[in-house]
Parts: C-alpha cells; sequence; structure tokens
C-alpha cells in the first residue's frame, strides 16, 4: 500500500511539473540564426501560438519555422514548417506533420501517434502510402523530446534516455547535462546548461532518402549535437551546435 501511495504521489507530481511547463510555453515566440562557414544561412523561428484538441488529447502545438537567409538562397533555398501536437499530461507527441520546400524536395508528411497501444500511422513523407506501423514505448519526435528537456530547471550530472521516431526508424537518444556555462546570445548573457546528445539506432542504420534535412541530418550514430538551455524559468534553447564534418553549424537565439 505504501508503495502504491508513494507511486500516484509521484505521477501526481511528474504530471503537474509537465502541466505547469505547458503555462511557460504557451505564447512563447523565439527567432534564432544558423551559420555555416560563417555565413547566415537559415532563419529558424519556434513558436508555441495556442492549445488544442486533437484526437481527444488537450495538446500544446510546437511551430518550428525553418527558411534560408536571402544571401544564402542563391546558393540553397529552403523553407519548411514543422508542427508537433505535444499532448499536456504526458509530454508526448499524439500528431507530427510537415510541410517541404526545398531546392531538392517537395514533401508532406503527418504522423499521429497512439502511445498507449504503441502504434503509429504514417502519411506521406518517404511513404507513398499511409503505412501503421509499432513503435516504441513513449516514443517522442524531435521536438517533444527538446521541449521535454525544458519542463524543469536541469542539474549539472542529470542523464536522460528516450525513445526517438525518425519517420519510422526506431532510436534511443541518451542526454547528458554536461556543464553550467554562461552564453552570450539576443545582446545580453545568461546562464545556461549545456546537453549532450549520443543517437543510437535500435535497428540497422541505412543512408535516408526522399527526406527532409533536418530529418536526415540530426539522427546518425556519428551526430554530434549540443544544446544550451538557460539556467532560470523559462528555460530557453540558446545555442546549438550541431558537429558537420568538416566544419559545424551553429545556431544562437536572436531574439526572444
Amino acid at each position: 500500500m505504501n508503495f502504491l501511495r508513494s507511486f500516484f504521489f509521484l505521477f501526481f507530481i511528474n504530471s503537474v511539473v509537465w502541466l505547469f511547463a505547458q503555462e511557460k510555453f504557451l505564447g512563447e515566440k523565439y527567432a534564432y540564426k544558423l551559420t555555416y562557414l560563417s555565413i547566415p544561412a537559415v532563419n529558424i523561428y519556434l513558436s508555441v501560438p495556442e492549445t488544442l484538441t486533437v484526437d481527444g488529447k488537450k495538446t500544446l502545438h510546437l511551430l518550428a519555422i525553418a527558411r534560408t537567409s536571402s544571401l544564402f538562397s542563391t546558393f540553397y533555398t529552403l523553407e519548411n514548417r514543422y508542427h508537433t501536437y505535444i499532448d499536456q499530461e504526458t509530454g508526448l507527441p499524439v500528431k507530427f506533420n510537415k510541410t517541404i520546400r526545398q531546392r531538392t524536395l517537395e514533401q508532406q508528411g503527418e504522423i499521429s501517434y497512439d502511445q498507449p497501444n504503441r502504434q503509429a500511422v504514417y502519411d506521406g513523407g518517404r511513404f507513398t502510402s499511409q503505412v501503421k506501423m509499432s513503435m516504441q514505448e513513449n516514443t517522442h519526435n524531435l521536438f517533444s523530446m527538446i521541449y521535454f528537456l525544458r519542463r524543469d530547471k536541469l542539474q549539472v550530472g542529470q542523464k536522460f534516455n528516450f525513445n526517438l521516431d525518425v519517420e519510422s526508424e526506431p532510436w534511443n537518444v541518451g542526454t547528458n547535462v554536461e556543464a553550467k556555462e554562461k552564453v552570450d546570445v539576443a545582446d545580453s548573457t545568461y546562464d545556461a546548461y549545456k546537453v549532450s546528445f549520443q543517437f543510437t539506432p535500435t535497428k540497422e542504420e541505412f543512408k535516408r532518402k526522399h527526406t527532409d534535412i533536418l530529418t536526415r541530418r540530426v539522427a546518425t550514430s556519428k551526430t554530434r549535437l549540443y544544446f544550451w538551455i538557460g539556467a532560470e524559468p523559462p528555460f530557453p534553447f540558446l545555442k546549438v551546435e550541431f558537429e558537420m564534418s568538416p566544419f559545424s553549424a551553429y545556431t544562437t537565439m536572436v531574439k526572444n
């Protein structure tokens, strides 16, 4: 009986923490600039415009927009939109859709997640017809995963493990809060926690085709990815480093 009381108490506390995080996120608008070879290449906008009921779940709508800068569009054009609808009780994705407009690809795709039954339905994207597949327990997508790290104050030495869906590919992601550092972005200095990501495939890893740059490039066994997350509420993403060969890409917040 004591065990059951403790279990339900912890479940209640975790739910309250996540619901509190939802209130912090709602209405957010952040702007970022990605640079490559010291060239401002892509403008990125993250926002949480609304709450919606999706498939019977109360969800938080996360919107990410990636658009090449006027200078870099001479070499490559990109206008991508990603929508993730996160269950307000669990922090897990209920639905995801994307619209991809790149010089090399135009594509639309949608994923519906049935978390209790561990089933996902893929429509569009890399699939030419609707496909239902089994998925790992408590599956995240990239956006729900990184927002989950913002739900509460981090501590150096903390480690988190996530099950990640990459367009039907199951991955495990280990994250480690490596250090607390000062970060200069958006004309201010912030205390931030540096978080590293390690991606491990649960099946054989294949080279991806017919998908967008973000999906194809981020989740690989060779990926080296670091996020700097603000140490104080609302714990914003301040900086991202994505190690690429032979040069890295850097994303920094320019407006909050």
